[in-house]
């Protein structure tokens, strides 16, 4: 199953914001706010009469409240949290039981928006 492009750039967002923040993991929360910078991800919310810069900033302030960066300067990659391989794979069975060839931004969001273990999702 092939990811598109747009959507391949906001996991590589979240992986360098998690990295950036000194996380020892790349979470839904992280994802969730990558989905946030993205033209398409925004005009969904918009939709959903959220709103757009509250959802930011309460994102923003739950992930530095609760994830600790690490000690030290060695370099690292954040690794997935189960949550958030459990998304993904809840994404990926959507998009090919919908027979699309490609994962979108908006399968992201709408596997992230169904999961129920996460700050996200409130």
């Amino acid at each position: 199953m092939m990811i598109s492009e747009e959507l391949n750039g906001v996991l590589n967002k979240a992986i360098n914001f998690a990295k950036a923040k000194r996380h020892e993991y790349i979470t839904i929360e992280h994802v969730f706010l990558a989905l946030l910078t993205n033209d398409d991800c925004i005009e969904i919310i918009k939709h959903m009469s959220l709103n757009l810069n509250v959802l930011k900033s309460e994102l923003h302030q739950y992930i530095v409240t609760n994830y600790e960066p690490l000690d030290g300067n060695f370099d690292f990659r954040p690794a997935e949290t189960v949550a958030l391989n459990r998304v993904i794979d809840s994404m990926l069975e959507r998009v090919k039981s919908s027979e699309k060839k490609m994962a979108e931004v908006s399968d992201m969001l709408a596997a992230i928006l169904e999961e129920e273990q996460s700050f996200s999702a409130f």
